[in-house]
């Protein structure tokens, strides 16, 4: 009740006084004003008050009571109020004297308040009511977060220090009461006009008060309960110095203001956890416009944000992106959203106002007359000298104290002539005049007037005065020293790219914190010290920092900083940090190689890597960069390079900002000395490309780049060579990798449906890629971090104006232009009648042509979204293709004729037609392909146009006289892209081969093959700096090239095509792996080397099995319909088992000398289904074929004694075959399951028949009577794979992540074994007793009818591979696997992990020594 009571009290002593001051106002007319504005403040407090008290007598008033800020703010009110009621009330109720005189009517009354303490107990009174106000606003929130909508902020990550109101900005000043009037009536009036535009730009150079306006908007804002978000830029103060965090930030405010919005935004956070980390335009929608918008009538009409100084946003793509983005608040209309911005006028920021239109406000401070800056000036000097006066005097004996009109009206006047136009200058006037730790106000006035009588600039006369205090009265030597330890620590904190506290400072430079402290005594008046050692220094003003780097000053101001020298001398500071045994190998002592950085403690992170230590990482570039260093071998970074590489690396990761090391490496690259540096430039060139690799798992498991990174780099890589001690020694012997790196540069991953088109900005800054899965994504190629996801359907083809600032992407039968940079859709353009298929821009940017299955290409204005022509010249010809020519007038399509020809549609009348697009005509039509045409692109010379077919050729005409000069040919299979370089000498093309082909334009000769996606490759873009190259496959990846090394994957020993099934013998000394290639290696599994290569099959190779005695393996193609046996020792086919139909799996009975084959299915006039043919290897004959007539089989399995074959069929029954003579001897029955029979197994003594059934339930058959024994139940998903125990039980795998022992006898589980993950294909027992679990195999998935490949991850009890990424032990992620060596198909043996790649690799990773394993080799 104690909160209750407080806020009664308060109310009612508000009501006393308002009434003590309307006896006071009737009878004192000197002091009215003086009176009006107390009984006006106190009324306000009252109705705060009252507003306090109904929340705390609602139904949620309990919990609100105890708010400590409430609770602290009622009892500071109470106190100043009762201290002012007393006040009046004595004067009231003063002497006899004065009664008798107000008996007669006589004034006598005084008012009791002097001006100065009425200002005081105004601004007191108004502190504690904004106080009061925001701690109601946050404990309501709160209470209304906890009750009705619970939000994670965390997921909210915060610029601190950002919001006007901070701790950080506690002691910012505020407009003076009497200045700026009507500069803020007019921002005032521009967010109550419900027809202003939707952003307010303040302009002003720097010192013109542009910081204090918007505080004191904010603050105005917060008092008349208009919700009020802000930002505060300021450069060097880490996130506050950029926009990662601003959208953040603003809708964590949002949310602390409007309940309403609490939902929509919680929803967009459980929709995208990763909200935080996306877009800044996708944050924009989906944090702040679409909620704001969702809550119409529930909150106030207007929505305010103030951002401050965005001239010091650290990017200029971020500056204009925001300007860009801001505007969208028009969009929506729940509510009159207003952005107020100030900044200095920038052009990057005028160019970012200038692109918005008509959608903003302007005031320019610098432009505003003379005379109104003079007299807020004069007011504002006026008022703070009078403040020092009497803070000096209260501090002081009376006889030292100041006449109370110093200065005098005359120095009052020059200052105010050396101010204009800056306000800056004043307050550092002031501040400079107040500093008792120099000297008496009027000493520091005489100096302050005196010191350089003639300056250059308004910035010298604010702070040459000051700094000249360090150096009076010295001389010579002692005066160098002082400036030398002057721009030694205040140049470097001025130089910060972020700033730092004293200690930071300190440990950074190497000196005693004494000596910082020493040094910034008497620099108060232009750093904002804090009485903390730990909390940062910041600049009050950016000015004071232009005025020390200021050249153009060096020959007047002895305190200029050298800033080269200056960041040389910071540099050097940080990588002597660093190198001080402070970074080291797993410097949080994580243990476990794949530990996530967000499941690590912030508390450890910071106190491995203080401020001071993640400053040195991020920064030490930047400094080297700003000095105009360079690197060369054996100097400084180089020594730091080769002993903290990877240390520097794993810090980066752990502070989250490993997606930056890309950028620092460029700078680095760009300071490489050319003479002498040539193994400095091979380290930064390999790191970057491990980085590039790597950047997802060392950001996401820091320390995998001592393990996966280094590992699976090249042999030839330097940096693995380098740092060949910490490859991880639980691995033995090493993998088999790459001898150098190939063309690939990056795998960008993050589509989930097959890539269709992909297109560099002409900028070389984006590149955009388009998916089936119905988005277009944005990637940064420095980074080949995604920056944006753009959703629309039917996309097949994306395409940049050439201007960069616009994307184009095919929707359907539309086309949308979006704005590459916002995100934002521009314009819809809306009227082709079938699915648009291609598009491309016009040179001018102002057309765009696209072509359509409805027969047309369409010309299209993309301002206006018009139409401007159609081209219908391709009669019954679908259009596939079309091109701009670079002259913006001639444009080229492609069009295919298609007819039926039985069941198969056939493509014919292959042509491509030129247009002159001003005269509306065909120009020329060229013929000359064999099949389908599925592109056209013109050579930005003009002087050729290239066409690409599913014929497997390309073309070169000469658009002139319409012939073809030349036929590239090359490709295996159909061409589905083509795209020149800029410079026309070279053009690449993307294949149903699944390779992309570079070609010399002008010998037309294939010069390197790119080989790498696992499907085919659906389209090619050139960068524009004519090296790099993107290409998109429907393997769901986009990859990046260097075309410069044509080097195509260097092992010898790897498949030319895709990995399609392994299988270990049965000692698991070796492995046999089938390809698409038609072949069949075989592997030494201790060395990883390929031992014999088996070649004989015609078609790619589906299956390979070892018989049971591992002297023959069986290889089947389903598609050649063969199986050949090959003897294992000789390398000889023995045997070619010839089949009438796909061969889905063979399988060895368990004497190895009978095989079944089980085929798909057959279809004749006496017969259709699954057949299993049983072969006898011995003689190559068929003995016998086992029919089902009308049903597929499934699965088969042998009896131990090779004279029963047990299948599962279709219908979901079980038939037991006679091996010797193919007759079924029993049926055993089906069960009415939407899915059938998933895992099969016989007991070794052959008597027992375990079935998994699609109920998730097991029964046990015996096999001489047929009975069902028992029913096993406890699994809540089918068994995948099933084994009888040496002990008799039964071993079930499950997709439910389990495997279960089970006693047959009682049905009782025994044990139950979680964490594997994901399917299992068989189960193995060692002779140690362990169990081995191995990959599903093709015949294992349960399938409602036919057959289906499977998954291919591994599972065994210490070895597995999680989600095709991670090899786990004991289901905890140890190894990132690089999207070349991911499994297609995976096997597990003791403890080695062998995976069968897309790529053609088969990787051996065997596993020794695993005490070592969570141990750090240092």
């Amino acid at each position: 009740m104690e909160g209750l009571t407080s806020a009664i009290a308060v109310v009612e002593l508000t009501a006393k006084i308002v009434s003590l001051c309307a006896e006071y106002s009737s009878a004192v007319k000197n002091a009215s004003h003086d009176i009006q504005r107390l009984r006006e403040r106190i009324s306000s407090l009252g109705t705060t008050l009252k507003d306090v008290l109904e929340l705390l007598q609602g139904s949620h008033g309990a919990r609100l009571r105890t708010s400590q800020k409430l609770h602290d703010a009622l009892n500071n009110s109470r106190l100043l109020l009762d201290s002012i009621a007393t006040t009046l009330e004595s004067k009231l109720n003063g002497s006899r004297k004065q009664k008798k005189m107000r008996a007669f009517g006589l004034r006598s009354l005084k008012w009791p308040f002097e001006s100065k303490k009425l200002e005081n107990t105004i601004a007191a009174l108004e502190q504690h009511q904004n106080t009061m106000a925001v701690a109601m606003q946050i404990d309501q929130t709160a209470e209304v977060l906890t009750i009705n909508h619970k939000i994670d902020l965390s997921k909210l990550p915060i610029a601190k220090g950002a919001a006007y109101n901070s701790q950080a900005n506690e002691y910012d000043p505020r407009c003076h009461p009497r200045t700026r009037l009507n500069v803020l009536a007019g921002i005032y009036n521009w967010f109550e006009d419900p027809r202003g535009k939707c952003i307010y730009w303040l302009c002003g150079m720097a010192g013109t008060g542009k910081s204090t306006i918007s505080r004191t908007v904010a603050e105005y804002l917060t008092e008349k309960k208009i919700p009020c978000a802000s930002f505060f830029f300021k450069k060097g103060e880490g996130d506050r110095g950029g926009a990662a965090l601003f959208f953040t930030t603003i809708a964590a405010q949002l949310v602390q203001q409007l309940p309403c919005i609490i939902p929509h935004v919680r929803a967009a956070i459980e929709a995208d956890m990763n909200i935080s980390d996306k877009t800044k335009s996708e944050q924009f929608e989906k944090l702040i416009l679409e909620p704001l918008d969702k809550c119409e009538g529930q909150q106030s009409t207007v929505v305010s944000i103030v951002i401050d100084a965005l001239d010091e946003c650290d990017l200029e793509e971020d500056v204009r992106l925001m300007v860009l983005l801001l505007a969208r608040a028009m969009e929506v209309t729940s509510v009159r959203l207003r952005f107020f911005i100030t900044s200095r006028p920038e052009l990057p920021i005028r160019l970012g106002f200038k692109s918005i239109g008509n959608s903003y406000k302007e005031l320019a401070l610098h432009e505003i007359p003379k005379p109104d800056i003079k007299n807020d000036i004069a007011i504002y000097l006026e008022d703070e000298l009078k403040a020092i006066v009497q803070r000096y005097n209260m501090s002081v004996e009376t006889r030292r104290q100041l006449p109370k009109q110093w200065p005098g009206s005359k120095n009052t006047e020059r200052l105010v002539d050396m101010a204009i136009p800056l306000f800056i200058y004043a307050a550092t006037a002031c501040r400079f005049i107040s500093d008792r730790r120099l000297g008496g106000p009027k000493e520091q006035l005489e100096i302050f007037l005196n010191s350089h009588r003639n300056p250059k600039s308004n910035l010298d006369a604010t702070y040459l005065p000051v700094l000249e205090q360090l150096i009076r009265d010295l001389k010579g030597g002692e005066k160098r020293a002082v400036i030398t330890k002057f721009q030694e620590i205040v140049g470097t904190i001025v130089l910060l790219a972020s700033p730092l506290s004293i200690t930071s400072l300190a440990n950074l430079l190497a000196v005693d914190t004494e000596k910082i402290d020493n040094q910034l005594d008497m620099l108060h008046s232009v750093l904002n010290i804090p009485l903390s050692p730990d909390e940062p220094i910041r600049l009050f003003h950016l000015s004071f920092r232009d005025f020390l780097i200021d050249k153009e000053n060096f020959d007047i101001n002895p305190f200029s900083v050298d800033e080269q020298k200056t960041h040389k001398m910071v540099m050097v500071c940080c990588l002597k940090l660093l190198s001080r045994d402070n970074l080291r190998k797993d410097i949080c002592d994580l243990r476990r190689p794949a530990a996530l950085r967000l499941e690590i403690e912030q508390e450890k992170v910071n106190a491995r890597l203080p401020p001071e230590m993640q400053y040195a990482c991020l920064y030490w570039v930047h400094h080297l960069k700003e000095s105009g260093g360079t690197v060369r071998d054996h100097d400084q970074v180089y020594d730091f390079l080769i002993r903290h590489l990877l240390h520097w690396i794993e810090a980066l990761s752990l502070i989250g900002r490993i997606s930056e090391s890309v950028g620092m490496l460029d700078s680095l690259l760009g300071m490489i000395d050319v003479s002498g540096s040539c193994t400095m430039s091979a380290i930064i060139r390999d790191i970057k490309r491990i980085v590039l690799i790597n950047r997802w798992s060392i950001d996401e498991a820091p320390l995998q780049i001592y393990s996966s990174a280094i590992l699976f780099a090249p042999e030839q890589s330097v940096i693995r060579n380098m740092f060949r001690d910490q490859i991880p020694p639980w691995i033995s012997p090493l993998p088999q990798v790459e001898s150098n790196w190939d063309a690939c540069l990056a795998t960008l991953e993050g589509h989930s449906g097959r890539t269709r088109a992909v297109s560099f900005s002409p900028d070389g800054r984006q590149l955009a890629s388009a998916s089936d899965d119905d988005t277009v994504k944005l990637w940064d190629t420095a980074t080949g971090r995604c920056t944006a996801t753009l959703v629309s359907d039917g996309i097949t083809a994306v395409c940049f104006s050439p201007d960069s600032r616009r994307l184009a992407s095919t929707s359907s039968k539309q086309i949308k232009l979006w704005n590459s940079i916002t995100g934002s859709c521009i314009i819809t353009l809306d009227g082709h009648d079938h699915m648009v298929t291609d598009i491309s821009f016009a040179p001018d940017g102002r057309r765009l042509a696209s072509a359509s299955h409805d027969l047309t290409v369409k010309l299209w204005d993309t301002e206006t979204g018009d139409c401007i022509t159609t081209f219908d010249g391709h009669y019954n010809s679908l259009l596939e293709g079309v091109s701009f020519a670079p002259d913006n007038r001639r444009l080229a399509s492609v069009s295919n004729g298609q007819r039926f020809d039985g069941p198969y549609v056939v493509s014919y009348d292959h042509k491509i037609k030129l247009y002159d697009t001003v005269m509306g005509s065909c120009i020329i039509t060229f013929t000359g392909h064999d099949d389908r045409v599925n592109t056209v692109r013109f050579t930005p010379d003009s002087r050729w146009l290239a066409s690409a077919s599913n014929d497997s050729t390309i073309k070169l005409w000469d658009t002139a006289i319409g012939s073809c000069i030349a036929t590239l040919a090359g490709h295996d299979e159909g061409i589905n892209a083509i795209c020149f370089t800029p410079d026309s000498r070279w053009l690449a093309s993307a294949s149903m081969d699944m390779t992309v082909k570079l070609w010399d334009i002008e010998t037309s000769l294939c010069t390197a093959t790119f080989k790498g996606h696992s499907q085919s490759v659906a389209a090619v873009s050139f960068a524009p700096d004519n090296w790099q190259l993107a290409s998109a496959s429907h393997d769901s990846t986009i990859k990046l090239w260097d075309t410069t090394i044509s080097r195509s994957p260097s092992t010898t020993d790897i498949h030319s095509q895709k990995v399609t099934a392994i299988c270990y013998t049965p000692d698991g000394r070796q492995l046999a792996s089938a390809s698409d290639d038609h072949t069949v290696k075989l592997w030494d599994t201790a060395t990883g080397r390929c031992i014999a290569t088996f070649k004989g099959h015609s078609r790619p190779v589906t299956a390979v099995t070892f018989a049971p005695d591992g002297h023959q393996l069986a290889s089947a193609s389903e598609y050649d319909k063969t199986v050949k046996l090959w003897d294992v020792t000789t390398g000889q086919c023995v045997a070619t088992l010839k089949n009438d139909a796909y061969i889905l799996s063979i399988t060895f009975a368990p004497n190895s000398q009978q095989l079944a084959l089980v085929s798909g299915a057959v279809y004749t006039r006496e017969f259709h289904g699954s057949i299993t043919k049983l072969w006898d290897i011995t003689t190559g004959r068929c003995t016998a074929e086992l029919k089902c007539n009308g049903k597929y089989i499934l699965s088969i399995a042998f009896s131990p004694n090779s004279q029963e074959l047990v299948s599962t069929l279709s219908d979901h029954t079980i038939k037991l075959w006679d091996f010797s003579t193919g007759n079924c001897t029993a049926t055993l029955p089906s069960e009415e399951l939407v899915y059938g029979i998933s895992a099969i197994t016989v007991s070794p003594n052959g008597q027992l028949l375990a079935a998994a059934y699609g109920d998730y339930t097991v029964k046990i058959w015996d096999m001489t009577t047929h009975d069902c024994i028992i029913k096993l139940e406890g699994h809540s998903f089918w068994a995948s794979a099933m084994t009888f125990a040496p002990n008799g039980q039964l071993v079930s795998a499950s997709g439910d992540d389990t495997i279960k022992f089970w006693d047959i006898a009682t049905g009782i589980c025994t044990a139950t074994l979680e964490g594997y993950g994901s399917w299992v294909g068989a189960i193995n027992f060692a002779k140690d007793g362990k169990i081995y679990p191995s990959p599903q195999s093709p015949m294992r998935k349960p399938p409602a009818q036919g057959l289906s490949s499977v998954s291919p991850i591994v599972h065994r009890q210490d070895i597995g591979v999680y989600n095709y990424t991670w090899v786990t032990w004991d289901s905890q992620r140890i190894l990132w696997l690089p999207p070349a060596y991911r499994p297609r198909i995976s096997a597990v043996r003791a403890s080695t992990l062998a995976i069968g790649c897309d790529s053609g690799r088969v990787v051996f990773i065997r596993f020794s020594d695993m005490d070592k394993l969570f141990k750090v080799q240092r």
